[in-house]
């Protein structure tokens, strides 16, 4: 089945029996964005009734730090930083997202493997010609944190797309999800929140721009408590800068030819190479020097630190 399009404008709700995605649940999230790293807490805090559906409202709070210079304590941590509210829906397993007040398709949690939805409007202005279409290729179970969760492997249209003169073979529509979604949790990483990820397909600078990313560190509803790092969900609740810092890292050349070199002084736990959707394509143990064997095209580079800390690199492969 493909289910089209996002825009509920139609039909009643009917009363569902069936737990509501997110229904008393806290999300933490590890997240940067434009200088700032910092995390997020999301908590379902009410509901509320619009267009005709019943809504869970989301309240979004946490801290931030910026860098003021390269030094350890070079840090300057703000306090009490709120985001506005998310609102998500559930309807006969489906989860919609409230974007710009319309309801939007998110995920279809009923899927089967070879099902497939639209979860984002089309755009071919940035010269991705395709449906963003998320299509179940795997259904399986994982254990996260001594936790077994069921979870659905996803994959985007891909195609061959020229770029600056070279044909890259990558994610061929505007917006993109994340490769694995937990029907308990959702997504592991986001970019917004709750949202598709964009995807630009004409080698724009914005496409290989720093975006912002979201991480989960922990969660937890009635049933279940997830830490995937092992530390404070909101750690920087009870730490000082000293005790704390963000790891810094050198990722060259950038654009390469698949040749890169890691420069830290933290040392690696593993080193692994995803495309835009989160699928793993390699991993590289605590290696510095990598040799990239994948095609030309935009890639995420995700480096675990033995603390405990990770960062992302988007990396461009010419």
């Amino acid at each position: 089945m493909i289910k089209k399009l996002l825009l509920l404008l139609f039909l009643p709700l009917f009363g569902f029996s069936q737990a509501s995605f997110g229904e008393n649940a806290t999300w933490y999230f590890d997240y940067s964005a434009f200088g700032y790293n910092g995390f997020k807490k999301v908590s379902h805090v009410g509901d509320t009734t619009m267009h005709n559906m019943t809504w869970l409202k989301f309240a979004v709070s946490g801290k931030r730090q910026i860098r003021n210079g390269p030094g350890p304590n070079d840090i300057q941590q703000d306090t009490a930083v709120t985001w506005p509210s998310i609102y998500l829906a559930t309807r006969n397993d489906s989860v919609f997202r409230l974007l710009n007040g319309a309801p939007y398709l998110l995920y279809d949690l009923n899927a089967q493997v070879g099902d497939s939805w639209q979860f984002a409007p089309r755009d071919t202005s940035f010269g991705c010609p395709d449906e963003p279409i998320a299509t179940v290729i795997a259904i399986g179970q994982d254990t996260i944190d001594g936790v077994i969760l069921d979870y659905m492997d996803l994959s985007m249209p891909q195609d061959s797309i020229m770029i600056n003169g070279q044909n890259t073979y990558q994610i061929s529509s505007s917006s993109y999800l994340h490769y694995r979604v937990y029907p308990k949790l959702g997504s592991l990483a986001y970019t917004s929140l709750f949202e598709a990820s964009p995807n630009l397909c004409n080698g724009s600078v914005f496409k290989v721009a720093q975006l912002s990313t979201h991480s989960v560190r922990c969660f937890s509803d009635n049933q279940i408590s997830i830490n995937r790092q092992g530390s404070a969900c909101d750690f920087w609740s009870n730490i000082s800068l000293e005790e704390k810092t963000v790891p810094q890292l050198k990722v060259y050349p950038n654009p390469s030819n698949g040749k890169l070199f890691l420069e830290t002084e933290e040392q690696i736990a593993t080193i692994s190479l995803m495309d835009l959707s989160g699928k793993i394509l390699a991993q590289y143990g605590s290696a510095k020097e990598l040799d990239l064997q994948e095609e030309s095209g935009l890639y995420i580079l995700s480096i675990e630190f033995a603390n405990g800390q990770s960062l992302q690199e988007r990396i461009v492969i010419q």
